[in-house]
């Protein structure tokens, strides 16, 4: 199978799920083109060594709050239109038209606005997550930047994502509690779990004594599920 893979970031290690979705398909035999933007982000060794071909495409933040700024009086979620890369949808239609391909598969709703109006072959779009319900919660952010923010956004996300769920053969999120919201968002959309999964096998065994009362948690917290799974596990489980 051919497979078109369209992010608004490069996968990498910080960002392990469309890199495993990549290594997993080419490990199946699949040939996997990735056209993604890159905004400073090195891309992780996987992409070179499973994709066949990958086009990056450069995102100035000048550039993109531009587009931000340009889109506010519509409806247009400004984080889609954040990552709309000089040259992005181009090269998108350009590969379309050119190359048979057996499956487009679209990570986040910032890069989906490519696969629409696209029928000659199947689209996979993989939410990740629930937006508007994340969206919805910053309205009741501590932050005042991030209510500001939402409070501009989190309708227009919410309008965007019910659009995109009918839109594509298949809607991927992480969660079954995800898929439920996206649901009620959208009833009898094609919506699908497929879990996040570690991959044990390439975790390095670390030769180190551990320290007592030491916990450390990986993640960004600029990332909201992240900031409720630290505070979940502070105020519910470390008690």
């Amino acid at each position: 199978m051919n497979v078109l893979f369209c992010a608004p970031y490069v996968p990498s290690r910080v960002r392990p799920r469309p890199c495993n979705f990549i290594r997993i398909l080419a490990e199946h035999g699949h040939q996997v083109t990735l056209l993604a933007v890159q905004n400073g982000d090195p891309p992780s060794n996987e992409v070179h060594r499973y994709c066949q071909k990958v086009l990056l495409f450069d995102n100035p933040s000048v550039a993109a709050l531009a587009r931000c700024v340009v889109a506010l009086p519509g409806p247009t979620a400004l984080q889609a239109a954040y990552c709309e890369a000089p040259g992005l949808a181009r090269a998108f239609a350009q590969l379309i038209a050119r190359d048979e391909y057996d499956l487009v598969h679209l990570e986040h709703l910032r890069a989906a606005k490519l696969g629409l109006g696209v029928r000659s072959v199947p689209v996979v779009f993989d939410c990740v997550d629930a937006l508007s319900v994340l969206w919805q919660k910053y309205r009741r952010s501590r932050s005042y930047k991030r209510r500001a923010l939402a409070a501009i956004e989190a309708s227009r996300v919410e309008r965007y994502e019910r659009q995109l769920l009918y839109e594509f053969a298949r809607c991927l999120v992480s969660s079954d509690r995800d898929r439920t919201e996206l649901l009620h968002l959208a009833p009898g959309a094609p919506v699908v779990t497929v879990p996040n999964a570690c991959d044990v096998s390439e975790l390095a065994k670390v030769n180190r004594r551990p320290r007592p009362s030491r916990i450390i948690f990986v993640g960004r917290m600029s990332y909201e599920p992240n900031v409720v799974a630290v505070e979940q596990f502070a105020l519910n489980v470390l008690p």
